[in-house]
């Protein structure tokens, strides 16, 4: 399974996807409401952030996945 076959399962079989999407959506708002240098984000550039993160999270997981899979997938050859 690749990373687009993952995400693609992950994505239409939980309901993290939208659960990270309204928590990571509120958090940059909070951080862009309290930035010191007072930035000022667009709609559209936090869903953009958020799809970036989205992306990333799913990426990690991926990887960590993998490298567990590859690992038992040795100890059963041994």
């Amino acid at each position: 399974m690749d990373f687009y076959e993952f995400k693609e399962y992950i994505e239409e079989n939980c309901r993290t996807k939208t659960l990270f999407h309204e928590k990571m959506t509120k958090y940059f708002q909070t951080q862009a409401r309290f930035s010191e240098q007072k930035v000022h984000l667009t709609r559209s550039q936090i869903n953009s952030e958020v799809r970036k993160a989205w992306n990333s999270s799913l990426q990690n997981l991926y990887d960590n996945v993998k490298k567990k899979y590859k690992q038992n997938e040795l100890m059963l050859l041994r």
